[in-house]
């Protein structure tokens, strides 16, 4: 099955023989993630009534997010006890029969340079003296800030954590560790790889035609990586990539699936003037 999502959280996932299974989003949060520390719903509150609320009011999926920056606090240091705060609720949702998609969550990478919240890890994080500013805030900051766009620029060319370990392949790493605490979950829908991934500093040249040579020779072959780990340790749930953030704002849509894998389908963020070619 190759399956393509719509909106915020799952929409109509449609399949290569033309079926359909619909995942409600009516009366509730399009994301279930969590942008404050400690990084997990349960700690703003959500719970058994949440829960029990959304499958009442029609709502069979919801996209729940994680940090990066909470689960691997340091290079090659993982917080399970973390990563148990997000299984825990998924597994509230699943008592309600309620799907979820396990998100890797970020909105412009790390405070440091920008963003809202730190979804990515601050050791991950390289501008390199770029400044900050200017940054008029959370999304116009990708467009503004060269320490925001030189973050990237380093993201995407696998620049060496402090440990010597690339930073592409500690996400991948940190993924599988993640996979594996979900592997026997059957309402999991599935894993979405990475939130709205920005180009840096490319973007310029994504706008209006979209950014064929970005998401074909560099966003596809990092999420390949990604998708590789997880099926080391998880061969069924379905894998959700994502093309790049420019796709939100208009610009058409030039991602392949990553590895071809048949249980794979891309996920991407709908706007009003949102729109995709077919891929």
């Amino acid at each position: 099955m190759t399956a393509a999502v719509h909106g915020d959280l799952p929409g109509s996932v449609a399949t290569d023989a033309g079926r359909n299974c619909i995942a409600s989003s009516a009366s509730t949060p399009r994301s279930l993630v969590y942008k404050i520390p400690p990084y997990f719903p349960a700690a703003g509150g959500f719970g058994e009534k949440d829960a029990q609320f959304l499958a009442e009011n029609g709502v069979n999926a919801v996209r729940l997010g994680f940090a990066w920056n909470a689960v691997e606090p340091r290079p090659g240091v993982y917080d399970d006890a973390y990563i148990e705060k997000i299984r825990q609720t998924q597994q509230l949702l699943a008592k309600y029969r309620i799907y979820s998609l396990v998100d890797s969550h970020q909105d412009a990478f790390n405070e440091s340079v920008g963003a809202s919240w730190s979804g990515f890890p601050a050791w991950a994080t390289y501008a390199d003296g770029f400044p900050v500013q200017p940054n008029p805030g959370f999304p116009a900051v990708y467009f503004t800030s060269p320490a925001q766009n030189q973050t990237w620029a380093n993201f995407w060319r696998d620049r060496a954590a402090p440990d010597g370990v690339g930073l592409q392949e500690h996400y991948a790493a940190m993924w599988a560790h993640v996979a594996e605490r979900f592997v026997d979950q059957p309402y999991v829908l599935g894993y979405d790889l990475i939130n709205e991934p920005w180009p840096g500093w490319e973007y310029p040249s994504c706008f209006p035609k979209g950014c064929p040579r970005f998401e074909t020779g560099v966003l596809a072959p990092f999420q390949a990586k990604v998708m590789n780990a997880i099926r080391r340790v998880d061969r069924d749930h379905l894998l959700f990539y994502e093309p790049s953030l420019t796709n939100d704002f208009g610009t058409p849509n030039w991602m392949p699936n990553p590895t071809g894998d048949p249980k794979a389908g891309m996920s991407f963020t709908t706007t009003a003037s949102a729109r995709s070619t077919p891929v």
